[in-house]
C-alpha cells in the first residue's frame, strides 16, 4: 500500500515537471538532460556560402533607367581647315538630316571666300555645303574666278548662285536618282558681280564670251560634273558644279558655248 503511494506521488511531481517544462518554467533538459539537437555540421567544418557578384558588375541604381546617350559624329578633317582657314568665312552649322539619304553629317555655311590681297568675294546667298565642297568652292574663287574677272578690267565682288543644299532629285524630276544637292555636293552659279557693278550672268553668257569659255575650261579641270547651258536642257541659266564620286574618277563637262 505505502509501495503503491510513493509510486503515485512520484507520477504526479513527473507529471507536474512534464507540465511545467511546455509552458517554459522548467527547462526540460535541466530536469531530464534532454538535449537540445546537435548541428548538422562537424565542429570547425565552414559552410560554405555563394560567391559574391563583383562590385563592378552591379550597375548604381540611378543607371539602371538611364537614357541612351546619343552617337557622335567622327570629326571631318576637312571641316577642320575650312574652319581655321584664313582663305574662307564659313561657320559651323548643325548637322542636317532628310529622307531618302538627303542630309549632311558635318554641313558648313560658307559666306565668302578671302581673296589674297585681303578681299572678300561674298557668296549671295550663303551656301549649305559639305566641307569638301566649300574647300573646293574657295579654291575655284580664288585661283580660277577671280583672276578671270580681273582680266576683264574690274575685280570680283560676289558670286549669285543657290543656297547650296536641296533635298531634290536630279533635275527635280520625280522618280530620279537623289541629286548631289542632296547630299550638300554641289552648287548653281547664276553668274558673278564685279565691283563697277557689272554682272556676267550665265544666261546672257555671249555678253562674256571669253570670260565663260575660260571659267568653262577651270571649272571641268576642277569639278566631277559641270553642266551649262545647252547641256541637257535643265541648264540653261546657270552652272552646275559638283563633287559627285564616280568609278574611274570618270568626269562629266557639258556645257554649250555658241
Amino acid at each position: 500500500m505505502i509501495l503503491a503511494k510513493r509510486v503515485s506521488f512520484n507520477g504526479r511531481i513527473a507529471a507536474s515537471v512534464l507540465i511545467a517544462s511546455l509552458i517554459g518554467i522548467v527547462p526540460a533538459h535541466a530536469r531530464y538532460r534532454i538535449h537540445p539537437p546537435r548541428s548538422l555540421f562537424a565542429p570547425g567544418l565552414e559552410i560554405p556560402l555563394p560567391p559574391k557578384r563583383p562590385p563592378d558588375l552591379i550597375p548604381p541604381p540611378e543607371a539602371e533607367h538611364a537614357p541612351a546617350q546619343p552617337e557622335t559624329t567622327a570629326p571631318d578633317p576637312a571641316c577642320a581647315r575650312v574652319l581655321a582657314s584664313a582663305r574662307l568665312v564659313a561657320t559651323s552649322i548643325a548637322p542636317i538630316g532628310g529622307s531618302e539619304g538627303c542630309g549632311i553629317a558635318t554641313p558648313v555655311k560658307l559666306a565668302a571666300v578671302v581673296l589674297a590681297d585681303g578681299t572678300h568675294v561674298l557668296l549671295e546667298p550663303p551656301a549649305t555645303i559639305r566641307c569638301t565642297l566649300a574647300e573646293a568652292l574657295g579654291d575655284w574663287v580664288r585661283d580660277d574666278i577671280a583672276p578671270l574677272a580681273e582680266k576683264t578690267g574690274s575685280g570680283l565682288s560676289k558670286l549669285i548662285g543657290s543656297e547650296g543644299y536641296e533635298c531634290r532629285p536630279r533635275n527635280r524630276v520625280e522618280g530620279a536618282k537623289l541629286s548631289e544637292h542632296g547630299k550638300g555636293n554641289a552648287y548653281d552659279l547664276l553668274g558673278v558681280a564685279l565691283h563697277n557693278g557689272q554682272k556676267l550672268m550665265l544666261d546672257r553668257q555671249t555678253e562674256a564670251r571669253d570670260f565663260m569659255s575660260s571659267l568653262k575650261s577651270a571649272s571641268c579641270a576642277r569639278f566631277m560634273t559641270v553642266l551649262g547651258p545647252g547641256s541637257d536642257g535643265y541648264h540653261e541659266s546657270h552652272l552646275h558644279v559638283d563633287l559627285a564620286e564616280r568609278h574611274s574618277g570618270y568626269k562629266i563637262c557639258q556645257w554649250d558655248l555658241k
